[in-house]
C-alpha cells in the first residue's frame, strides 16, 4: 500500500553521499479486518549513520501514525530506532498513507507509511460438497451483488473456502466438476450446477452447497442420438430504476460423454435468472449389435485431437452401410502377443493401457490385418479418447459395461457384430429450453410435431474442404443468449442434413456457414472470408426450411430480405443528408444469405463517386458518408478478387450502381435504388454445372424497400476468362426474371458473366464476374 505514495524522485548522488538512511523505505503496516477493534499495530525504522559524526534528527509524520520519539541521535558508524504505531480504533475507513521524515536541515530521508482500515466487511464461509460427498477436486463460486454490481470469486480446490464481501444481498452461483484418474491422466466427467439467489450478509454467514442434491440434466429424441455438446448458460438480470441490465452471463459447455447435473433453488426474490440450455445433437455415426447377446451397444467414434469440431473431430474412416466381423479380444495390443494371430478383417476389442498411445494400439491391430478398432478401458463409464493423427481402419469406442460384456461373450464362442456406419449424419437436433429458476435436474422429452426441420446443404468452393455452419440463438427480451451461439459443425462438403430445431414464441435464430477449417491466405484456419450469414428466422412447429450454402454464384451485393443496415445486415439507406453503405463483398448463391464485409484478402477496392468526382474510397462499401442536400449522381464500385487456393471461382469481379439522390425529410432511412442482380444455376458439391446443358436464371430487382420498378436487363458470357463474350438472348419469365439456357465448347472449364440492369428512373448496374462457377 505505501506503493500508492511512494517517496518521489530519487537523487542516487545524495543518498550515497549524505551517509544516513532509513530502513525499510517503505514501511506498510497492514491491512486491518473490519470492524478494526483490535489493539495497537507497530512496526520500526531503523536509521543507520554511516558517518564518523553523530546526527541529530527531527521526525515528522501525518498524525495517524503516532511516532514513538520527535527527535532522535544516530551515533557515528551506528544505528537507531523509532516505533511507528497506528491505533485501529481511532482510524476511518480507508487507505490512510503518508511520509515519516528525518532531517537535521542538511540530512534528509523520506519513509513511505501505509496502513488500510477495512471498510465493513463480513467472512462468507463457503462450504462445497461434490456428489460423491467428498470435498470437489474443482470448481468455482461466484458472487454478484446486483445494485452495485460488484463481484467475487472463489476457486474451490478443497471443501470449505472464505470469501470476505461487504454487506448486502449477493446473487450466488457454484460450479462443481468431477474428476476421475485415468491410464492416460485426469478426465472431467461431469458438471454440478448450484445456486442461490438471494444470500444476505450483514455478519459473518455460512452459504452451503451440496452436489449430492443434484440431478441429472437429460434430453430424450424421437430418433436415436448422439451428443455433439451441451450448452448452459446461467444469467442474472437486475433493475435500477426503470432499466434492467444484466451482469453478464456465465456459459457451460459440456461434451460428449460429460454429464451436467443441476440442484434445485427457490427463484430468485429480487430480479430475475435466465437459465438457457441447448443440446446439438447428431445421428450417431457408427452403431452395432452382437447376434445372440442381449447387449445394448453404444459406440463413438475415436476423436481427432487437432480439430476443435466435436463433430468434424473423427480421426476414424467413417462409412456408409452395414457390415459384419467377427470379434476378436486382443487385451492391449501389444505387438509381440499379436505375432502369428488371425484377424483378417475382425474387430479387435482394445484394453487401453497406461503410457500407450491409443494410436500405437490401434495402428498395431491394423498391421494385423483387423478391419475395425474397438478402444475401452479398465474403469466404470464411458471415455472419449482423442489422437492426433489420422487411423488406417473404422475405430470407435465403447463404454467398461459393454466392453466387458462383449469381451466375456467373445471368451465362450464366436461373436459376430454388426456394424452400421454413416459418413456423415443425415439428421440433428438442435432443442433449446429457456428458464427462469434452478430446476431438480431437467427431463426433457422432445416430439417431432414440436418442432421444425431445417434442411441443410452445405458445399464445397473446392474439392477436399471441410464445410461448417452453425446456428445462433436470440430470445425476445433477452436478446443474444450466449448459450445459444452454438459451435460449429464441421462434415465432409456437401452433406445433406436435416435439424429438427425447437421452435417457440419469442426464440429466433440466425444461421451461417462457412468453408471451415482450411488454411487460407491469412494463416488462419477459420476461411472467415467466405463465411454466409441468412436472414433472422422465427420458426413454427411443423414448418420446414431448405437451406443450401456456398454455392456460386458469388458476387457483391444486398441479399434479398435483409432487414436492412440498422439492424446489422447489409444494406445502402439515406437520412437527411448523411447516406448509409454495409454492401457485402461475397455473397452466395443462396437466397437472402450475407458475406461478411471484410476485405480478408487484401485484394478489393471499394469507390464512391459524387457527380463523376472521386468522394470516398476504402476496402470495402460499407461506412457513413455525409453528404450536401442537393440532387446528385452517385456511382458506387467494387472491384475485388480472390485467392485461388481458396476456390476457383468469382476470381475476380466488378461491380458498379449508378443512382440519384437528393435530401430525406424525417429521421427515418430511406433504401436507396441500388439495384441487384441474383443468379440461379445448378451446380453440383463442389460448383461445376453440366457442360452439355444447363439452364442459367439472372433476376434484377431492387434492394427490400426501394420502390423504382426495374426495366431492363441483358447477359454476355465468356468461356476463355473474360478475352471474348457472347451476348445472349434471355427469356423474360417474369418482372425482373431472365433464363437461358447454356451450351457450352467442350474445352470450357468455367463460364464467366456480365450482366447490366436499368430501373424505369434510369438508375443501373453492371456486374463481370470472371468464372462465376465451374462446368463437369
Amino acid at each position: 500500500m505505501p506503493t500508492q505514495v511512494g517517496t518521489g524522485r530519487l537523487d542516487v548522488a545524495r543518498a550515497h553521499d549524505q551517509g544516513v538512511y532509513a530502513d525499510p523505505g517503505n514501511l506498510d503496516l497492514g491491512k486491518l479486518a473490519y470492524p478494526h477493534d483490535g489493539g495497537p499495530v507497530t512496526k520500526q525504522v531503523t536509521y543507520t549513520n554511516d558517518t564518523d559524526a553523530a546526527v541529530t534528527l527531527a521526525l515528522t509524520a501525518p498524525a495517524e501514525f503516532h511516532l514513538g520519539a520527535s527527535t532522535m541521535t544516530v551515533p557515528a558508524k551506528g544505528s537507531a530506532t523509532v516505533d511507528v504505531t497506528v491505533d485501529p480504533k481511532a482510524l476511518s475507513d480507508g487507505l490512510h498513507s503518508g511520509y515519516l521524515t528525518a532531517t537535521d536541515g542538511t540530512v534528509t530521508t523520506r519513509t513511505t507509511l501505509g496502513v488500510y482500515a477495512e471498510s465493513p466487511h463480513y467472512d462468507l464461509n463457503l462450504h462445497v460438497t461434490g456428489r460423491d460427498g467428498a470435498p470437489p477436486s474443482y470448481g468455482f463460486v461466484i458472487l454478484i451483488d446486483g445494485q452495485s454490481g460488484a463481484g467475487f470469486l472463489a476457486i474451490l480446490t478443497s471443501q470449505d473456502h472464505k470469501l470476505r464481501v461487504p454487506p448486502g444481498r449477493y446473487d450466488a452461483f457454484a460450479a462443481v466438476y468431477g474428476t476421475r484418474d485415468t491410464p492416460t491422466g485426469v478426465e472431467q466427467v461431469d458438471s454440478v450446477l448450484m445456486a442461490d439467489h438471494d444470500v444476505v450478509v450483514g455478519a459473518d454467514t455460512d452459504l452451503r452447497f451440496d452436489a449430492r442434491a443434484a440431478k441429472e440434466v437429460r434430453l430424450h429424441t424421437p430418433q436415436p442420438v448422439d451428443r455433439a455438446w451441451l450448452m448452459v448458460s446461467y444469467q442474472r438480470f437486475f433493475k435500477a430504476g426503470d432499466h434492467e441490465g444484466s451482469l453478464g452471463a456465465v456459459d457451460f459447455f459440456a461434451g460428449g460423454n460429460e454429464r451436467v447435473w443441476l440442484a434445485e433453488a427457490a427463484p430468485p426474490t429480487t430480479g430475475r435468472l435466465q437459465l438457457n440450455t441447448r443440446w446439438y445433437t447428431y445421428e450417431p455415426l457408427i452403431r452395432a449389435r452382437v447376434s445372440g447377446l442381449p447387449l445394448s451397444l453404444s459406440p463413438r467414434p475415436v476423436s481427432d485431437s487437432r480439430v476443435l469440431s466435436p463433430t468434424a473431430a473423427h480421426a476414424s474412416p467413417r462409412f456408409d452401410g452395414m457390415r459384419t466381423a467377427r470379434v476378436v479380444d486382443v487385451d492391449t495390443a501389444d505387438p509381440t502377443a499379436l505375432a502369428g494371430r488371425n484377424l483378417a478383417g475382425a474387430v479387435a476389442l482394445i484394453r487401453t493401457a497406461a503410457g500407450v498411445p491409443y494410436e500405437d494400439q490401434i495402428n498395431a491391430v491394423a498391421k494385423a490385418g483387423a478391419g475395425y478398432a474397438v478402444l475401452w478401458r479398465d474403469l466404470s463409464g464411458g471415455f472419449r479418447p482423442a489422437v492426433g493423427e489420422d487411423l488406417p481402419i473404422p475405430s470407435f469406442v465403447l463404454p467398461h459395461e459393454e466392453a466387458t460384456a462383449l469381451r466375456a461373450a467373445a471368451a465362450q464362442r464366436t461373436v459376430q457384430m454388426k456394424l452400421q456406419g454413416r459418413e456423415s449424419p443425415t439428421y440433428g437436433y438442435d432443442i433449446i429450453e429457456p428458464l427462469t429458476r434452478m430446476p431438480d435436474g431437467l427431463d426433457l422429452t422432445v416430439r417431432t410435431k414440436e418442432l421444425a426441420s431445417i434442411d441443410t446443404t452445405v458445399n464445397a468452393l473446392a474439392p477436399g474442404h471441410t464445410v461448417g455452419d452453425m446456428r445462433m440463438g436470440f430470445i425476445s427480451g433477452v436478446g443474444y443468449v450466449p448459450a445459444f451461439s452454438g459451435v460449429t459443425l464441421g462434415w465432409p462438403a456437401g452433406v445433406h442434413r436435416t435439424d429438427y430445431v425447437r421452435a417457440a414464441p419469442g426464440f429466433q435464430y440466425l444461421e451461417r456457414a462457412t468453408p471451415a477449417f482450411e488454411p487460407n491466405p491469412t494463416g488462419s484456419s477459420w476461411d472467415s472470408a467466405h463465411e454466409q450469414y441468412g436472414q433472422p428466422l422465427a420458426l413454427r412447429p411443423g414448418q420446414r426450411i431448405t437451406e443450401r450454402w456456398n454455392t456460386p454464384v458469388w458476387r457483391p451485393g444486398i441479399p434479398a430480405g435483409s432487414p436492412g443496415i440498422k439492424t446489422g445486415f447489409p444494406g445502402a439507406t439515406r437520412t437527411g443528408d448523411t447516406i448509409d453503405l454495409s454492401v457485402s463483398g461475397w455473397n452466395d448463391g443462396g437466397a437472402g444469405h450475407a458475406g461478411i464485409y471484410a476485405d480478408v484478402y487484401g485484394g478489393a477496392q471499394a469507390k464512391v463517386y459524387r457527380n463523376g468526382e472521386l468522394f470516398a474510397q476504402g476496402g470495402v462499401l460499407a461506412g457513413t458518408l455525409p453528404v450536401g442536400p442537393e440532387r446528385a449522381t452517385y456511382r458506387l464500385t467494387h472491384d475485388a478478387q480472390r485467392a485461388a487456393a481458396s476456390t476457383p471461382y468469382s476470381a475476380q469481379t466488378h461491380t458498379a450502381w449508378t443512382f440519384t439522390s437528393s435530401h430525406v425529410d424525417g429521421d427515418r432511412a430511406a433504401a436507396l435504388p441500388l439495384l441487384q442482380l441474383d443468379y440461379q444455376v445448378d451446380t453440383d458439391t463442389y460448383g461445376r454445372a453440366d457442360k452439355r446443358n444447363h439452364l442459367l436464371g439472372l433476376t434484377l430487382r431492387q434492394q427490400d424497400g426501394a420502390a423504382v420498378p426495374v426495366a431492363t436487363a441483358d447477359l454476355s458470357v465468356s468461356y476463355d476468362d473474360g478475352a471474348h463474350w457472347t451476348k445472349v438472348r434471355l427469356e423474360r419469365i417474369g418482372a425482373g426474371r431472365y433464363q437461358v439456357h447454356l451450351r457450352p465448347p467442350t474445352e470450357a472449364a468455367y463460364v464467366s458473366l456480365r450482366a447490366n440492369g436499368a430501373d424505369r428512373a434510369g438508375d443501373t448496374v453492371e456486374q463481370t464476374i470472371l468464372r462465376a462457377y465451374g462446368l463437369k
